[in-house]
């Protein structure tokens, strides 16, 4: 009895790894929830899931609950294009995978460098600047195993011609002779013109790696 009861238990452990689905993630800055959202409110449905951050396949899912007669054809179309478009390549029955390169240029410009020292000084700073180039690998098998990982390549917010200046007295965090330092200066944010994509020297090119994994 107890030799079927591990028998049973063998087969189910087995049938789930195989139905399972890769648990890609979308990520929440992705325009796929607001654009979602919106065309279920212009649907007059509840609106999906507000657990997120959503798996592609539960994105899939969400989005056949839409007619694709909808009246709302250019967001429904773009919703698609945004699910389609990280979808995994399959070239066999177990192995997917994606492949994804993103190059993106960007100009910064202001005319007063003394009020603009650091990243901080910026409302589009270095969290919302966007790399020069964006490498991003995903790899599924047998829909039970996903991996994805992604380099970044774009300009540093940190180089060699920044100026720093010395912490002292933070009490328990750092000891005066830890010779801990902060940025005052940074010439990324200063300069009158700057660029992700004209990098004079490689002491303002960063390569981040690994940007995001999952």
């Amino acid at each position: 009895m107890k030799a079927r009861f591990y028998f049973a238990l063998l087969i189910l452990l087995a049938a789930n790894l195989l139905y399972a689905l890769p648990p890609k993630t979308i990520p929440l800055s992705s325009d796929l929830y607001q654009e979602m959202d919106t065309l279920y409110r212009l649907e007059e449905l509840p609106l999906p899931s507000a657990s997120r951050p959503w798996k592609a396949q539960e994105a899939k899912r969400i989005f056949s609950a839409i007619s694709p007669h909808t009246k709302h054809q250019l967001l429904y179309e773009s919703i698609k294009h945004l699910i389609e478009k990280d979808s995994l390549k399959q070239p066999s029955h177990d192995l997917s995978y994606l492949l994804t390169t993103t190059l993106t240029a960007e100009s910064y410009i202001h005319t007063n460098p003394e009020s603009f020292r650091t990243s901080s000084d910026w409302i589009y700073a270095y969290d919302q600047r966007k790399p020069l180039a964006r490498f991003i690998m995903e790899l599924a098998f047998s829909d039970a195993f996903y991996f994805s990982t992604s380099v970044d390549i774009g300009a540093s917010s940190v180089t060699r011609k920044d100026d720093f200046a010395d912490y002292k007295d933070i009490g328990a965090l750092f000891k005066e002779e830890d010779n801990v330092s902060y940025q005052t200066m940074a010439k990324q944010y200063t300069d009158i013109f700057a660029s992700n994509l004209l990098l004079p020297s490689t002491d303002r090119m960063l390569a981040d790696w690994p940007q995001e994994s999952q």
